[in-house]
Parts: structure tokens; sequence; C-alpha cells
């Protein structure tokens, strides 16, 4: 009797071992998949809400799920869904940083939310004094997802507008929107930045759009799809 005891204690702690490290790996998030999606938004009725619709809750999913950082470009910027997303991101620990225009962040609407960002701990960085728009509209979600297109973060880009947005998962896609999102946060914008456009063949400028340059389209098969002549 004394040894099955001894055998059921034995089982009972390598229980209580093992048990932890289960729950510890069942809570780590799973990677995303790599891959690309494409949304289009917009009512098209001629008026803009306030009420949350579908790029509403992908923003949200995207932000929610970041655990490390969320960085973010901005032009107009008055949708209050997102404001309160990222507030509630830098609130868990997010590390989250915001682009934007200075004129833009000026006008009585929109400057709301920009200040509501920094009042939150939110570090905002414009293109003062620069008179050219920061007008990219992206985000980058732990260095791996992009938001990216033409959708303002406005209650008209999000609910009336006609717009396009992608959400590309690639690491190394966002490495290099990463790369652009650090110098315009470091105070570099417009022609203040460094080019940072991947050339080839060892040239010093770009290829294309030379006199005579011809672009070949080919499928995966190696069959010629379209061909483009540039006016020479």
């Amino acid at each position: 009797m004394t040894h099955c005891y001894r055998i059921l204690i034995a089982l009972l702690l390598a229980c209580a071992l093992i048990a932890p490290r289960a729950t510890l790996a069942q809570s780590t998030p799973p990677e995303p998949a790599e891959g690309v999606s494409a949304h289009f938004f917009g009512s098209l009725t001629g008026s803009a809400t306030t009420a949350p619709g579908p790029a509403d809750a992908l923003f949200a999913s995207l932000a929610d799920a970041a655990v490390s950082s969320i960085d973010i470009a901005l032009y107009d910027f008055d949708r209050a869904t997102v404001r309160d997303t990222l507030i509630a991101a830098r609130a868990r620990g997010v590390t989250v940083r915001v682009v934007g225009d200075d004129a833009a962040a000026a006008r009585s609407d929109d400057g709301a939310f920009y200040q509501a960002l920094r009042d939150a701990g939110i570090t905002v960085v414009t293109d003062a004094p620069r008179t050219s728009l920061q007008h990219n509209k992206f985000a980058v979600f732990d260095n791996r997802t992009i938001w990216t297109g033409s959708t303002n973060f406005s209650n008209n880009a999000f609910t009336r507008n006609g717009e396009n947005t992608l959400i590309i998962t690639d690491t190394q896609t966002a490495q290099i929107f990463a790369t652009e999102f650090a110098e315009m946060a470091g105070g570099a914008f417009s022609t203040g930045k460094t080019n940072n456009t991947d050339l080839y063949w060892g040239r010093g400028q770009p290829v294309w759009n030379n006199s005579g340059d011809t672009a070949t389209l080919r499928d995966a098969g190696g069959v010629v799809r379209s061909v483009f002549r540039y006016p020479g």
C-alpha cells in the first residue's frame, strides 16, 4: 500500500510540474501567416458616419493583436475608433509611435485627435515646417504586418469614400516600411529623407523610365503576358 501511495504522489508531482509549462505554451499567440489581402471600404452613400464598420474591425484586430509595437503614418485623422485603439495599445504596454502632417494636426477637427494621442503619452512627430504634405497612410504592427493603401484614418475614408487597403504580412516588406517610418520619426521628411529604393545592376540611379526602355511581364511559366515600351 505504501508503495502505491509513493507512485501516486510521484505522478501528481510530475503533473504539477508539466501543467504550468503547457499553460504557458498555449498562451503564446501563434505567428500570423504570411500573405496579402485586399479590402475596399466605403459605402458611397454620400455621407460619412462615426458608426464602426468593417474598416474599424480590421484595424482593431491588427492593433489588438500587437504585442510590442505599432508605428503609424497619418494624414487626415478624425476616426475615434483608431484613436481609442491606439491609446488602448499604449496603455497595455505596446510602443506606439505616430508621424503626421503638421497642417492636418493644426486643424481644429483633426488636431484634437492628434493631441489626444500626445496626451496619452504617444510620441507624435509631424513634418513641420515643410509645406509639402506628409500623405503616407500606413501602419506597421510588430514589424511584421502592414496596413497600407489609400485609406485615411478618418470618418470619410472609413465609411464614405471608395478606398483600398492592403494588409501585408511579411517581415521583409515590413522592414522596408519600418525604415521609411524611422526616418520620419527622426524628423526627416520629403527631400530630407534618404532614397531607400532598391537600385539594380550597380546603377547609381533607377534604370527605368529612360528613353527606349522596355518592360516585359512574364508569368511563373515564363510566358510573356504584357510588354510596355517607354517612349523614347
